[in-house]
């Protein structure tokens, strides 16, 4: 599994001021225990919270049901809510503690292009785009 970047998408560096320095040419595998320390993201074991959750996010933290459909793209969904800044949003969440509205397509979105990158399932079933 490698990542596979197309001419078409953009990379962080050329949405912030931030430079990041890319080197394409290594190996570029998934290792979810490396990005989440480079990110500073602790994940949580997985606690039920409601029938059709399978993942969620506060602050710098994240929990994955390992028995989702598709834990890989609900581990880069909760990972883009927490680097989208929406984790600190609580008082936008709905009564079931889930947030509601652009939050959840924008994550959706970067969850279904990190899959579809890393050819890993999940990045065209989707219910939220």
């Amino acid at each position: 599994m490698g990542l596979c970047l197309d001419g078409r998408w953009f990379v962080e560096s050329q949405t912030t001021a931030r430079t990041t320095a890319y080197n394409f040419g290594r190996d570029t595998r998934w290792c979810t225990a490396q990005a989440l320390a480079r990110l500073g993201i602790i994940r949580l074991a997985f606690s039920p919270v409601g029938a059709e959750i399978t993942g969620y996010s506060f602050k710098r933290f994240l929990a994955v049901d390992t028995s989702a459909a598709h834990p890989e793209k609900t581990l880069f969904h909760e990972l883009a809510h927490i680097r989208l800044g929406h984790s600190e949003q609580i008082e936008r969440r709905s009564r079931a503690g889930r947030l509601d509205g652009p939050e959840e397509i924008m994550a959706e979105a970067v969850a279904m292009l990190l899959a579809g990158a890393l050819s890993m399932p999940g990045s065209i079933e989707s219910g939220a785009l």
